[in-house]
């Protein structure tokens, strides 16, 4: 009777253990790992158009700060933003770049041909 109820304290503070262990090897990687950007629009990261204006949408994830060309862009608390930018003739190289609490940077870069004819 006595060894079961040691036995049944070791599985329960081997749980315990665990449990703690997995939630600070999860809270090291978000220190660890990048931020994460997601575009979901435009699709393409490379193409042509006649709009003077896009739309860039997308998702953040791990990021303190988010900036587009330069200028810091607000996201919301799911991580998710969207940015109008007004184009210039010809080509157009967008920077979009995320930056953690822990000084981790990611970026994306979008070319677009703005033709105006």
């Amino acid at each position: 009777m006595i060894f079961k109820k040691l036995y049944l304290s070791y599985i329960i503070w081997t749980i315990v253990i665990l449990i703690i262990t997995i939630f600070f090897l999860v809270r090291l990687l978000n220190v660890i790992l990048s931020p994460k950007i997601i575009i979901t629009e435009p699709k393409n990261f490379e193409f042509r158009t006649k709009l003077e204006n896009i739309i860039i949408r997308g998702m953040v994830k791990r990021a303190y700060f988010l900036r587009i060309d330069d200028n810091l862009i607000p996201f919301n608390n799911d991580g998710s933003f969207e940015e109008k930018i007004s184009l210039t003739q010809n080509l157009n190289i967008i920077k979009i770049e995320a930056e953690s609490r822990f000084k981790k940077k990611s970026e994306k870069i979008i070319k677009i041909f703005y033709e105006t004819n």
